[in-house]
């Protein structure tokens, strides 16, 4: 009986004394090893001079309840979440969540970074158990340790984001969560709610920005302190904090690129990196908060250049959606979306003169809205770098309810176009909107090729422009069918974020290649461009939360850009997404063309008459408005 006495006395002594007085940063550098498998640069954590005031924020000495941290990909976000973990197991137990956007995210966490760190920082050994399938309390996602445990769930499950209290909260890629957790609202929200009965709780928001007034990192960095780090120049020890605009590099040559000291002019050498930002220091550029949050973009990483940065952006530049990734992950800043209103007029001018397919043009797609009393399609051509032609649009009116306007687009379907080339291009990909008259475009569906056609469903939010299809087709006990129809999530707003970025873009040089993304149009009528320029990025806010979103004013229809961007999902379901130069020289060969030379820039042709009259053939050519 003494013996079990001086076990719990034991115990509650260890349990009333203070954690140690080391910080974060101090406790990584003394213990933390980085393993072969989870980072490039294995061995011994040293701590960097900007990552040490981040860390130490979360120290139990540190009188920050709430720390942000906004910053480019590869920077900090993960290891300072596994140093913090280590640190509580180690230092300081208590229960912690760490909420990843999805599922499989905190499994991969768990599975390659947590097991390999718990693996080798010896100070971590023993003090949580080796993963067992039949131990509830040390699973992939649940494992427990003397004084606490640690649960990784995704932020789309609402069980797991209000089970139990927490007292630590390490949120990652937060702008990568859904507006709502399953139906219980926003999960950072639901999260943070659970941390309300520790007085000693510490919450971490971390992430990359995405698009401007909808960021979730920044709305949460606009409420913080808003620190800069401010390095100083090697040349007249001014401190500033660095930006991209002050990268520069000469002509043709973007990895020779130096920073241009905002002081004193002077060019700084890469090799002053590490002696600058050692003399460095967070500077808050709104001290009246009392949340530290963090700024910190890929211009102060020591392990990438800043002419990798450069050549980086000097690749993008000119395509609107690799340029918004860039600006998010290497600049750690939102991307702002313009809320100005396209140029119908000037699009309908700059149309040019062609007829088919072009010889640029590789494969074929079609976009299918569903309306009432017809069917809207829109048959784009695609070649390198996602330009896009439009090679026709066609209006079949009809009762969508009656099989006659069906077995029309099945005819569509079935046709093919003449190349420039000689040879006839066919459709490669037809994506039909089932939005309105779902059951009778599966019943149409059931009917075509499974490999040729995809029925597509939109949606505001998503990972990527395409998401996993689910299946609509079930037996009557709702057992899903293996070779039934199934239905492919389309993200909307993706697409038209980045249909209206290749709007934007403006006439090159005459002898200058198009950009990336350049859309082609010949032979439309004015209504055709009012349609497809008809929506307007909006930001507004709705029950607390800001929300952006796509807006169709009164009176204004859509179908040419909701067919364009059904179009677009069929060409990423043929795979232009992921082409390498070998698959376009694929189709090259197949339709008996040799690689073009880069395209000049063409004039606008000059104003088109309109074409409102569908002509009845084979191939329904023409557009017209019901």
């Amino acid at each position: 009986m003494n013996a079990q006495n001086d076990i719990l006395l034991n115990a509650i002594c260890v349990g009333l004394q203070p954690p140690p007085a080391l910080l974060l940063s101090e406790w990584a550098d003394a213990n933390r090893v980085l393993s072969s498998e989870a980072s490039a640069q294995k061995g011994k954590w040293v701590t960097w001079p900007w990552q040490r005031e981040p860390m130490d924020c979360l120290s139990p000495s540190h009188p920050a309840e709430t720390v942000v941290l906004m910053c480019g990909a590869q920077l900090l976000k993960t290891e300072l979440i596994l140093n913090w973990f280590g640190y509580i197991v180690d230092c300081d137990p208590g229960p912690m969540l760490i909420v990843e956007p999805r599922e499989t995210d905190a499994e991969s966490l768990s599975k390659d970074r947590v097991a390999p760190m718990i693996r080798d920082t010896e100070c971590l050994r023993g003090k949580i158990r080796d993963v067992r399938s039949r131990d509830s309390g040390n699973t992939t996602l649940h494992k427990m340790f003397t004084g606490g445990r640690v649960t990784l769930v995704g932020s789309i499950s609402p069980s797991g984001l209000a089970m139990r209290p927490i007292r630590y909260l390490g949120m990652d890629e937060v702008d990568r969560y859904p507006a709502s957790a399953g139906t219980e609202g926003d999960p950072v929200s639901l999260a943070t709610k659970r941390t309300d009965n520790f007085w000693n709780r510490k919450i971490l928001l971390a992430s990359t920005p995405t698009t401007h007034g909808v960021s979730r990192i920044e709305k949460a960095f606009e409420e913080s302190d808003q620190r800069h780090y401010h390095v100083p120049c090697p040349f007249c020890e001014a401190k500033q904090a660095l930006v991209f605009d002050r990268v520069k590099w000469p002509k043709g040559k973007p990895r020779d690129a130096q920073y241009q000291c905002a002081e004193c002019g002077e060019m700084i050498d890469e090799r002053h990196k590490a002696t600058m930002f050692a003399g460095g220091e967070w500077i808050a550029e709104n001290p009246a908060s009392d949340i530290p949050g963090f700024h910190l973009s890929q211009l102060y990483s020591l392990v990438r250049p800043w002419g990798d940065i450069a050549a980086e952006f000097v690749a993008v530049h000119k395509d609107p959606e690799r340029l918004k990734v860039f600006t998010n992950t290497v600049l750690a800043e939102t991307w702002k979306e313009s809320a100005e209103a396209l140029d119908w007029e000037k699009l309908y001018l700059r149309q040019e003169q062609y007829k088919g397919a072009p010889r640029d043009v590789l494969f074929l797609t079609a976009g299918v809205d569903v309306q009432k009393d017809r069917l809207e399609i829109q048959i784009k051509g695609w070649g390198r770098g996602k330009q896009n032609w439009v090679v026709d649009y066609i209006v079949l009116m009809g009762d969508t309810s009656r099989s006659e306007v069906w077995d029309q687009l099945t005819e569509v379907r079935a046709s093919s176009y003449q190349h420039e080339s000689g040879a006839d291009i066919p459709i490669m990909q037809m994506a039909v909107d089932s939005g309105y008259a779902a059951q009778e475009v599966y019943a149409w569906a059931r009917k075509q090729h499974v490999s040729q056609v995809m029925v597509v469903k939109g949606r505001d939010t998503g990972a990527g422009l395409v998401g996993i299809p689910g299946a609509a087709d079930t037996t009557v006990g709702g057992k899903t069918l293996k070779r039934g129809v199934k239905v492919w999530p389309v993200n909307v707003s993706m697409a038209k974020s980045e249909l209206y970025g290749w709007l934007r873009q403006e006439i090159p040089s005459e002898g200058e290649p198009f950009p990336a993304g350049w859309c082609h149009c010949a032979n439309q009528g004015e209504e055709f461009f009012k349609q497809l320029t008809a929506e307007q990025w909006q930001t507004r806010i709705v029950k607390g939360y800001r929300k952006g979103e796509w807006i169709l004013p009164p009176g204004r229809r859509n179908e040419v850009l909701d067919t364009a961007n059904y179009s677009r999902a069929a060409a990423n379901r043929v795979g232009i997404d992921r082409f390498t130069e070998r698959h376009w020289k694929a189709f090259e060969q197949h339709l008996g063309v040799d690689q073009p030379a880069p395209q000049p820039a063409q004039q606008a042709a000059p104003k088109p008459a309109p074409v409102y009259a569908v002509k009845r053939r084979r191939i329904f050519q023409g557009f017209t408005v019901g």
